[in-house]
Protein backbone atom coordinates (compact mmCIF):
# COMPACT_ATOMS: atom_id res chain seq x y z
CA UNK A 1 0.00 0.00 0.00
CA UNK A 2 3.17 2.38 0.67
CA UNK A 3 4.58 1.59 -2.34
CA UNK A 4 1.67 1.97 -4.56
CA UNK A 5 1.14 5.81 -2.81
CA UNK A 6 5.26 6.44 -2.80
CA UNK A 7 4.39 5.59 -6.85
CA UNK A 8 1.59 8.01 -7.47
CA UNK A 9 3.31 10.81 -5.24
CA UNK A 10 6.39 9.99 -7.25
CA UNK A 11 4.30 10.51 -10.51
CA UNK A 12 3.32 13.92 -9.44
CA UNK A 13 7.13 14.81 -8.73
CA UNK A 14 8.21 14.34 -11.65
CA UNK A 15 6.18 16.07 -13.49
CA UNK A 16 6.19 19.29 -10.58
CA UNK A 17 10.51 19.21 -11.06
CA UNK A 18 9.77 19.54 -15.38
CA UNK A 19 8.02 22.15 -15.03
CA UNK A 20 9.85 23.95 -12.04
CA UNK A 21 12.87 23.56 -14.52
CA UNK A 22 11.49 24.74 -17.41
CA UNK A 23 10.27 28.32 -15.60
CA UNK A 24 13.71 29.05 -14.12
CA UNK A 25 14.26 31.35 -16.75
CA UNK A 26 11.10 32.87 -16.83
CA UNK A 27 10.52 36.23 -14.12
CA UNK A 28 7.73 35.96 -11.91
CA UNK A 29 7.89 31.62 -12.08
CA UNK A 30 8.38 31.58 -8.42
CA UNK A 31 5.51 33.77 -7.72
CA UNK A 32 3.09 30.74 -8.54
CA UNK A 33 1.14 28.61 -5.75
CA UNK A 34 -0.55 26.56 -7.94
CA UNK A 35 0.63 24.34 -11.29
CA UNK A 36 -1.47 22.41 -13.96
CA UNK A 37 0.09 18.91 -15.20
CA UNK A 38 -0.98 15.91 -16.86
CA UNK A 39 -0.14 12.80 -18.33
CA UNK A 40 -1.74 9.45 -19.90
CA UNK A 41 0.06 6.18 -19.92
CA UNK A 42 -1.88 4.37 -22.59
CA UNK A 43 -3.76 2.62 -19.93
CA UNK A 44 -5.19 5.45 -17.82
CA UNK A 45 -5.30 9.32 -18.57
CA UNK A 46 -5.43 12.31 -15.37
CA UNK A 47 -5.33 15.62 -14.86
CA UNK A 48 -3.67 17.99 -11.57
CA UNK A 49 -4.35 21.14 -10.38
CA UNK A 50 -1.87 21.40 -7.47
CA UNK A 51 -0.26 23.31 -4.72
CA UNK A 52 3.19 23.85 -5.96
CA UNK A 53 4.27 24.64 -2.17
CA UNK A 54 4.33 20.46 -1.27
CA UNK A 55 1.59 17.53 -2.26
CA UNK A 56 -0.64 19.27 0.14
CA UNK A 57 -3.90 20.38 -2.08
CA UNK A 58 -4.68 18.59 -5.17
CA UNK A 59 -7.52 18.44 -7.93
CA UNK A 60 -8.06 15.71 -10.32
CA UNK A 61 -9.94 14.22 -12.94
CA UNK A 62 -8.95 11.00 -14.58
CA UNK A 63 -10.57 8.32 -16.14
CA UNK A 64 -9.48 5.40 -18.94
CA UNK A 65 -7.04 6.62 -21.51
CA UNK A 66 -8.25 6.33 -25.41
CA UNK A 67 -5.21 4.75 -25.89
CA UNK A 68 -6.75 1.55 -24.45
CA UNK A 69 -4.07 -0.27 -23.43
CA UNK A 70 -4.37 -2.88 -20.04
CA UNK A 71 -3.40 -1.48 -16.83
CA UNK A 72 -1.11 -4.75 -16.78
CA UNK A 73 0.94 -3.89 -19.61
CA UNK A 74 1.74 -0.28 -18.18
CA UNK A 75 1.56 -1.11 -14.19
CA UNK A 76 -0.88 1.61 -13.58
CA UNK A 77 -3.04 -0.35 -11.37
CA UNK A 78 -4.43 2.17 -8.82
CA UNK A 79 -5.78 5.23 -10.95
CA UNK A 80 -7.54 8.35 -10.07
CA UNK A 81 -11.02 7.81 -11.57
CA UNK A 82 -13.52 10.83 -11.66
CA UNK A 83 -17.15 10.68 -13.25
CA UNK A 84 -17.89 13.24 -15.97
CA UNK A 85 -18.32 16.50 -14.52
CA UNK A 86 -16.22 15.45 -11.30
CA UNK A 87 -13.40 17.05 -9.83
CA UNK A 88 -11.92 15.18 -6.92
CA UNK A 89 -10.26 17.13 -3.92
CA UNK A 90 -6.90 15.45 -2.53
CA UNK A 91 -5.65 17.27 0.72
CA UNK A 92 -2.40 15.25 2.10
CA UNK A 93 -1.74 14.01 5.59
CA UNK A 94 0.77 16.42 5.93
CA UNK A 95 -1.52 19.46 6.00
CA UNK A 96 -4.25 17.53 7.64
CA UNK A 97 -3.28 14.90 10.41
CA UNK A 98 -4.32 11.67 9.46
CA UNK A 99 -7.22 9.69 11.31
CA UNK A 100 -7.04 6.83 14.08
CA UNK A 101 -9.47 5.01 12.34
CA UNK A 102 -8.98 3.83 8.51
CA UNK A 103 -12.83 5.06 7.50
CA UNK A 104 -12.95 8.43 9.61
CA UNK A 105 -14.94 11.14 8.12
CA UNK A 106 -14.49 14.81 8.69
CA UNK A 107 -16.92 18.39 8.03
CA UNK A 108 -14.88 20.60 9.64
CA UNK A 109 -12.83 22.07 6.69
CA UNK A 110 -13.27 25.13 4.65
CA UNK A 111 -11.70 26.72 1.86
CA UNK A 112 -10.63 30.71 1.82
CA UNK A 113 -11.97 33.01 -1.70
CA UNK A 114 -10.94 36.33 -0.64
CA UNK A 115 -13.66 37.52 1.76
CA UNK A 116 -16.02 33.91 1.40
CA UNK A 117 -16.17 30.90 2.78
CA UNK A 118 -16.96 27.94 1.19
CA UNK A 119 -17.29 24.78 4.02
CA UNK A 120 -16.17 21.00 1.94
CA UNK A 121 -18.91 18.41 1.75
CA UNK A 122 -17.46 15.40 3.97
CA UNK A 123 -13.99 14.25 3.32
CA UNK A 124 -13.14 10.59 3.61
CA UNK A 125 -10.30 9.81 4.45
CA UNK A 126 -8.14 7.24 1.75
CA UNK A 127 -5.61 5.03 3.35
CA UNK A 128 -4.14 3.66 0.52
CA UNK A 129 -3.15 7.54 -0.85
CA UNK A 130 -2.92 9.06 2.52
CA UNK A 131 -5.04 11.73 1.58
CA UNK A 132 -8.62 13.51 3.00
CA UNK A 133 -10.65 13.44 -0.49
CA UNK A 134 -14.01 14.34 -1.62
CA UNK A 135 -16.10 14.87 -4.89
CA UNK A 136 -16.63 18.29 -6.02
CA UNK A 137 -18.80 19.83 -9.57
CA UNK A 138 -16.43 21.15 -11.83
CA UNK A 139 -19.42 23.46 -12.36
CA UNK A 140 -20.01 24.77 -8.75
CA UNK A 141 -19.88 28.46 -8.16
CA UNK A 142 -17.22 27.25 -5.92
CA UNK A 143 -14.86 27.18 -8.50
CA UNK A 144 -15.29 30.51 -10.16
CA UNK A 145 -15.49 31.79 -6.70
CA UNK A 146 -11.68 30.50 -6.21
CA UNK A 147 -10.58 31.48 -9.88
CA UNK A 148 -11.34 35.37 -9.19
CA UNK A 149 -10.56 35.52 -5.25
CA UNK A 150 -7.08 37.44 -4.35
CA UNK A 151 -6.21 34.96 -1.96
CA UNK A 152 -7.35 30.97 -1.40
CA UNK A 153 -6.78 29.74 2.63
CA UNK A 154 -7.61 26.31 3.96
CA UNK A 155 -9.29 26.78 7.77
CA UNK A 156 -10.05 23.96 9.88
CA UNK A 157 -10.93 23.27 13.62
CA UNK A 158 -7.04 23.85 14.02
CA UNK A 159 -6.48 27.28 12.35
CA UNK A 160 -5.57 28.61 8.73
CA UNK A 161 -2.88 27.77 6.29
CA UNK A 162 -2.73 30.26 3.74
CA UNK A 163 -2.47 28.56 -0.32
CA UNK A 164 -2.32 31.31 -2.08
CA UNK A 165 -4.19 32.59 -5.12
CA UNK A 166 -1.47 32.97 -7.64
CA UNK A 167 -1.50 30.66 -10.79
CA UNK A 168 -5.01 28.84 -9.93
CA UNK A 169 -7.00 30.81 -12.46
CA UNK A 170 -4.73 29.70 -15.40
CA UNK A 171 -4.33 26.82 -13.47
CA UNK A 172 -7.91 25.73 -13.65
CA UNK A 173 -8.72 26.48 -17.26
CA UNK A 174 -6.37 24.17 -18.06
CA UNK A 175 -7.71 21.43 -16.17
CA UNK A 176 -11.05 22.26 -17.73
CA UNK A 177 -10.15 21.96 -20.57
CA UNK A 178 -7.87 19.21 -20.33
CA UNK A 179 -10.58 17.14 -19.03
CA UNK A 180 -13.59 18.22 -21.57
CA UNK A 181 -11.17 16.65 -24.27
CA UNK A 182 -9.82 13.78 -22.97
CA UNK A 183 -13.97 12.55 -21.31
CA UNK A 184 -15.25 13.66 -24.89
CA UNK A 185 -12.58 11.26 -26.52
CA UNK A 186 -13.48 8.04 -24.78
CA UNK A 187 -17.21 8.96 -25.16
CA UNK A 188 -18.28 10.64 -22.19
CA UNK A 189 -18.83 14.23 -22.40
CA UNK A 190 -17.55 16.54 -19.67
CA UNK A 191 -20.49 18.03 -17.31
CA UNK A 192 -22.94 17.59 -14.96
CA UNK A 193 -22.40 14.00 -13.18
CA UNK A 194 -25.21 11.69 -14.92
CA UNK A 195 -27.83 10.74 -12.75
CA UNK A 196 -29.25 7.77 -10.99
CA UNK A 197 -32.18 6.65 -12.54
CA UNK A 198 -34.86 4.80 -10.08
CA UNK A 199 -34.63 1.00 -10.28
CA UNK A 200 -36.76 -0.72 -11.79
CA UNK A 201 -37.43 -4.21 -12.13
CA UNK A 202 -36.84 -7.35 -9.52
CA UNK A 203 -33.06 -7.34 -10.58
CA UNK A 204 -32.75 -3.28 -10.29
CA UNK A 205 -34.24 -3.61 -6.88
CA UNK A 206 -32.08 -6.55 -5.93
CA UNK A 207 -29.20 -4.50 -7.42
CA UNK A 208 -29.54 -1.32 -5.29
CA UNK A 209 -30.65 -3.14 -2.22
CA UNK A 210 -27.13 -5.33 -2.25
CA UNK A 211 -25.58 -1.66 -2.52
CA UNK A 212 -27.24 -0.28 0.24
CA UNK A 213 -26.25 -3.09 2.37
CA UNK A 214 -23.02 -3.59 1.33
CA UNK A 215 -21.91 0.05 1.93
CA UNK A 216 -24.18 0.21 5.49
CA UNK A 217 -25.67 3.59 3.86
CA UNK A 218 -25.82 6.01 0.94
CA UNK A 219 -22.97 5.10 -2.04
CA UNK A 220 -21.61 7.51 -4.48
CA UNK A 221 -22.24 6.03 -8.24
CA UNK A 222 -20.58 6.44 -11.45
CA UNK A 223 -21.67 6.26 -14.48
CA UNK A 224 -21.82 2.70 -15.73
CA UNK A 225 -22.23 1.18 -12.18
CA UNK A 226 -25.34 -0.71 -12.99
CA UNK A 227 -25.38 -2.25 -16.30
CA UNK A 228 -28.70 -3.87 -17.18
CA UNK A 229 -29.90 -6.65 -20.25
CA UNK A 230 -30.81 -10.26 -20.78
CA UNK A 231 -27.85 -12.51 -20.05
CA UNK A 232 -29.71 -15.95 -19.56
CA UNK A 233 -32.51 -15.78 -22.17
CA UNK A 234 -35.79 -15.56 -20.41
CA UNK A 235 -36.62 -12.05 -21.89
CA UNK A 236 -36.08 -10.75 -18.24
CA UNK A 237 -33.86 -7.87 -17.46
CA UNK A 238 -30.65 -9.06 -15.58
CA UNK A 239 -28.31 -6.58 -14.00
CA UNK A 240 -24.90 -6.15 -13.30
CA UNK A 241 -22.93 -4.06 -10.52
CA UNK A 242 -19.59 -2.60 -11.12
CA UNK A 243 -17.60 -2.06 -7.11
CA UNK A 244 -15.60 0.11 -8.96
CA UNK A 245 -18.01 2.74 -9.97
CA UNK A 246 -18.86 2.76 -6.45
CA UNK A 247 -17.81 4.82 -3.62
CA UNK A 248 -19.56 4.19 -0.32
CA UNK A 249 -20.38 7.58 1.96
CA UNK A 250 -19.72 5.86 5.43
CA UNK A 251 -17.13 3.38 6.22
CA UNK A 252 -15.01 1.82 3.93
CA UNK A 253 -15.10 3.97 0.32
CA UNK A 254 -14.32 0.51 -1.72
CA UNK A 255 -15.23 -1.72 0.44
CA UNK A 256 -15.20 -4.63 -2.13
CA UNK A 257 -12.32 -3.32 -4.50
CA UNK A 258 -8.88 -5.30 -3.42
CA UNK A 259 -5.05 -3.56 -4.65
CA UNK A 260 -6.30 -3.88 -8.61
CA UNK A 261 -9.37 -6.16 -8.69
CA UNK A 262 -13.20 -5.42 -8.08
CA UNK A 263 -15.98 -7.08 -7.21
CA UNK A 264 -18.78 -7.56 -10.34
CA UNK A 265 -22.16 -9.33 -8.79
CA UNK A 266 -24.49 -10.32 -11.65
CA UNK A 267 -28.42 -10.62 -10.66
CA UNK A 268 -30.37 -13.24 -13.46
CA UNK A 269 -33.67 -13.43 -12.93
CA UNK A 270 -33.33 -17.33 -13.79
CA UNK A 271 -30.47 -18.15 -10.81
CA UNK A 272 -30.97 -15.10 -8.24
CA UNK A 273 -34.18 -15.94 -6.38
CA UNK A 274 -33.36 -19.52 -6.14
CA UNK A 275 -29.84 -19.36 -4.60
CA UNK A 276 -30.95 -15.78 -3.08
CA UNK A 277 -27.39 -14.23 -3.92
CA UNK A 278 -25.82 -12.66 -6.73
CA UNK A 279 -22.98 -14.23 -8.56
CA UNK A 280 -19.95 -12.31 -8.18
CA UNK A 281 -16.50 -12.50 -10.44
CA UNK A 282 -13.19 -10.05 -9.34
CA UNK A 283 -12.46 -8.03 -12.69
CA UNK A 284 -11.53 -5.09 -14.06
CA UNK A 285 -14.61 -2.94 -15.24
CA UNK A 286 -17.11 -4.82 -16.96
CA UNK A 287 -19.34 -4.16 -20.14
CA UNK A 288 -22.38 -6.12 -21.87
CA UNK A 289 -21.99 -6.95 -25.30
CA UNK A 290 -24.80 -8.77 -27.97
CA UNK A 291 -24.21 -12.28 -28.73
CA UNK A 292 -25.46 -14.36 -31.66
CA UNK A 293 -27.89 -15.93 -30.02
CA UNK A 294 -29.71 -12.98 -28.62
CA UNK A 295 -28.23 -12.66 -25.27
CA UNK A 296 -25.89 -10.37 -23.56
CA UNK A 297 -22.95 -11.36 -23.03
CA UNK A 298 -20.90 -10.38 -19.50
CA UNK A 299 -16.99 -9.05 -20.95
CA UNK A 300 -14.82 -8.38 -17.72
CA UNK A 301 -11.17 -7.26 -17.63
CA UNK A 302 -8.69 -10.03 -16.00
CA UNK A 303 -5.90 -10.49 -13.96
CA UNK A 304 -1.94 -10.17 -15.30
CA UNK A 305 -1.81 -13.87 -13.65
CA UNK A 306 -5.06 -15.36 -15.83
CA UNK A 307 -4.09 -13.38 -19.11
CA UNK A 308 -0.13 -14.37 -19.57
CA UNK A 309 -0.74 -18.08 -20.75
CA UNK A 310 -2.02 -18.31 -23.10
CA UNK A 311 -1.21 -14.40 -23.81
CA UNK A 312 -4.29 -12.30 -24.51
CA UNK A 313 -4.63 -8.51 -25.57
CA UNK A 314 -6.55 -7.01 -24.42
CA UNK A 315 -6.38 -8.74 -21.04
CA UNK A 316 -10.63 -9.77 -21.27
CA UNK A 317 -12.84 -12.67 -20.90
CA UNK A 318 -16.18 -13.38 -22.08
CA UNK A 319 -19.02 -14.67 -19.25
CA UNK A 320 -22.15 -16.09 -21.14
CA UNK A 321 -25.30 -18.41 -19.97
CA UNK A 322 -25.30 -21.93 -21.20
CA UNK A 323 -28.59 -22.67 -20.37
CA UNK A 324 -28.02 -23.37 -16.82
CA UNK A 325 -25.89 -21.36 -15.59
CA UNK A 326 -23.15 -18.71 -16.05
CA UNK A 327 -19.58 -19.67 -17.51
CA UNK A 328 -16.56 -18.18 -19.05
CA UNK A 329 -15.79 -19.14 -22.47
CA UNK A 330 -12.47 -20.56 -23.30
Amino acid sequence: MAEKRDQRWRFLEILGVCLALASVSSPGANAQNWEFSSGDDGSFFVGYVRWIAGRGVTLICGERSPQGMSPYTTGNLEPDITPPGILRLNIDASLLAPPQRYDARRSDVLIGAGASGFRLPPLQWNELFNVWETDLGAADPFFAALTAAPSIDLYTDAGKIALGAAGFAGAYQQLDGYCRSMFAQIGKPWGAAAAVAPPSGAMKQAAEASIQQGCNGPAQREAGYLLTGDIDGDGQEDAVVDWARLRCQTGIARPFCGAALCSVDIFLTRAFPSRGMAETILAIGARLVPLDNGNDGLITGGSLSNCQFPPRNPCEFLHYWNGSALVAAP
